[in-house]
């Protein structure tokens, strides 16, 4: 079917439309693997930037090759809220649009985040009259329950902690707001959605869950889009690490009571029923749990907490058994209290299921102490009394292998659920090996279907100077000076009004601002990342102001950031993991004991696409300038440094500023 063709239907909707190769390429590769029998089932694609990739897979999942509405229900997740709402407000109205005027039929999109993001109208209710007095504008963004629920633009964290929850406390279809609840009213409409746009963190959440205890947030799906896919791993590795603390540990002993108060607000329960439950874990489940020798498990976490260093990995084995038997103990107990309610036919008692699995996590992090497992980061992290233990399993290409595995058994003329994944940097020198192995995805010949399509843009004329200056050197004493001294020079010459500076480290970031500040504040609005700020929000006055600098971290604004118009581009270093990194440490140990090299086979990859990914923020329509720097010399000085400069687009390169 002709969509992206010159004259096709894209051409009648989209004034000045210009065939896009790349585009077009990438959508018939997905079209054939997506709707043909007997293709692979794992799509690959690179779709550099300026490909419109996000039209590309839209397009190619909800439209047949026979020209037909596809009628199955599409997943597609991206690595941040922003993109979730460029999907949400950008590109599915649009092709709802096309394909409404060319088929007559609607098809249906809902935004699902995850429920941090939504107020949680128990804990409203706990804390409205606080709100109402001190709070008033955020009291009448909820107070009627009416709209979306979702978390504002600016809000203080510690507030939005207070009426939020998470997975772990809410009690689900069992709670007495549930038919009011935002999150829920949200996790409704994604029911009957046609597409259905999630981030990364829930997209792991749902993985988490289905394969530890058969849960699921999101609905069943046909197809999965995974966009910007060389992000999945690292949202995959924050849901599967793990705190344990003194603080954590009050708080799991003192949830008792709020458990058996859960109970007695249990939807759809007769009050005998009720009795019979709390019956059953008053006199079961807590004295399992008062069991627990909490002080002495207290005083093993302020040991170990005590005798390692923060951010150095814990080697030293720690015995744990006592409490590993009793926290058995207490996760029995809590089996006999669902087979009593099961008894009394209550099949979903889920403040007690919830309570267990904190039980199954705690158990699961005593035997990681024990063991030490090498495939399992354990360090200390914090400072004085806010030092707890982290416990991050790295294997995540192990957790993920299964997802990938065709069903054992499908109805007829069921495909089974397809996968594409896609992003501007999926490829390392050329090839999909480094995601394959990140992420589990099967190597053998013929498990997946892969392209790389190239971008519309040129890079040699529309980037008008690309400087690395060679003596700039992150290992230098002056490397500070040398840093300020080049975001003068660039912002003395270039013709650009606008400016992101990408920092890696937040102590040069914040040592460099005051001085920003104070030589470009009267001439330009100077713009800093603020954690009570929104990244849309932020992106949104570097946007409409007519003169302004953004200084931000790489890792929040290198990536997923779409700035259309002239600009500069200052990356004050390459992107490396952190070598002391605990979670690196055990990958790169990982490969090592494989034969590997940590350094070469982990590092430079991710340097090589952070910096692809970073470097893609100048250019992104046609009608782009920019100006890019690498206040970094290393790229053009070491033979590492040239594998990550011969990734890049290749653009005219200067040495001097």
């Amino acid at each position: 079917m002709n969509i992206f063709s010159a004259g096709g239907i894209l051409d009648r909707f989209l004034e000045g439309y210009q065939e896009r190769k790349g585009q077009k390429d990438m959508a018939e590769m997905l079209s054939y693997g997506l709707h043909h029998e007997g293709a692979p089932r794992i799509l690959l694609a690179e779709g550099a930037v300026g490909v419109g990739k996000s039209l590309a897979y839209l397009f190619s999942s909800l439209i047949r090759p026979d020209g037909t509405l596809n009628k199955e229900t599409i997943v597609v997740s991206t690595s941040s809220i922003t993109l979730q709402n460029q999907l949400e407000q950008k590109d599915l109205p649009f092709v709802q649009m096309v394909i409404q005027n060319h088929f007559g039929e609607r098809i249906n999109f809902v935004s699902l985040k995850g429920i941090t993001n939504f107020c949680c109208l128990r804990e409203f209710e706990r804390y409205k009259n606080i709100l109402k007095v001190d709070y008033p504008e955020i009291y009448e963004l909820y107070a009627d329950g009416t709209g979306t629920g979702e978390q504002p633009d600016e809000i203080d964290y510690e507030l939005w902690q207070k009426i939020t929850t998470n997975h772990s406390d809410c009690d689900g279809q069992t709670c007495k707001y549930i038919d009011q609840c935002y999150y829920e009213r949200r996790k409704e409409r994604a029911r009957v959605a046609d597409v259905i746009i999630i981030n990364h963190a829930l997209l792991a959440t749902d993985w988490y869950l289905s394969k530890k205890y058969g849960a699921s947030v999101l609905p069943p799906y046909d197809i999965l889009i995974i966009d910007e896919c060389h992000e999945l791993e690292q949202s995959i590795l924050n849901f599967l690490g793990g705190v344990l603390s003194i603080t954590s540990l009050e708080r799991l002993e003192a949830k008792q009571s709020s458990v058996f108060e859960k109970i007695a607000e249990m939807r759809f329960v007769d009050q005998d029923q009720i009795d019979a439950i709390q019956d059953a874990f008053m006199y079961s489940a807590v004295p399992a749990i008062q069991a627990v020798d909490w002080e002495g498990l207290k005083k093993l976490v302020e040991t170990i907490t005590e005798e390692n260093t923060p951010g150095e990995l814990i080697t030293k084995y720690y015995y744990t058994k006592p409490w590993q038997v009793q926290v058995q103990n207490v996760i029995a107990s809590m089996e006999e209290v669902l087979e009593r309610a099961d008894e009394k036919g209550v099949l979903f008692v889920t403040p007690v299921s919830r309570y267990k699995n904190q039980f199954e996590e705690l158990a699961e992090k005593l035997e990681w102490l024990q063991e030490l497992p090498n495939h399992v980061a354990i360090w200390v992290e914090g400072q004085d009394k806010n030092k707890a233990i982290k416990l991050t399993p790295v294997n995540v290409n192990e957790f993920l292998e299964a997802f990938w595995e065709a069903p054992s058994v499908t109805p007829p003329g069921f495909l089974g659920p397809r996968f594409v994944l896609t992003s501007a940097t999926a490829t390392v020198n050329g090839t999909f090996e480094y995601l394959k192995e990140q992420l589990g995805i099967p190597t053998e010949e013929g498990a997946t279907l892969e392209g790389v399509f190239e971008s519309p843009f040129n890079y040699a004329e529309q980037v008008t100077h690309f400087f690395i200056p060679e003596k700039f050197n992150p290992k230098n004493d002056d490397f500070d000076d040398q840093v300020l001294y080049g975001i003068k020079q660039i912002l003395k010459h270039s013709p650009y009004e606008k400016t992101l500076i990408l920092f890696t480290s937040y102590h040069q970031m914040n040592k460099l601002v005051p001085q920003i500040r104070l030589l470009y504040s009267r001439t330009h609005v100077v713009l800093e990342q603020n954690p009570s700020m929104s990244k849309e929000f932020i992106l949104r006055k570097f946007q409409e102001s007519e003169r302004a600098i953004l200084v931000a971290q790489a890792a929040s604004f290198g990536t997923g950031v779409d700035i259309k118009g002239n600009k500069n581009i200052i990356i004050t270093k390459l992107s490396f993991e952190v070598p002391t990194d605990p979670i690196f440490k055990t990958k790169e140990r990982l490969v090592e004991e494989a034969g590997g090299n940590g350094f070469f086979d982990l590092n430079v990859p991710i340097a090589a696409i952070r910096a692809r990914q970073q470097v893609g923020r100048g250019i992104r329509s046609i009608e782009d300038k920019a100006i890019i720097a690498i206040f970094d010399g290393r790229i053009v000085n070491s033979r590492w440094g040239r594998t990550i400069l011969g990734s890049l687009p290749r653009m005219k390169l200067y040495r001097t500023i």
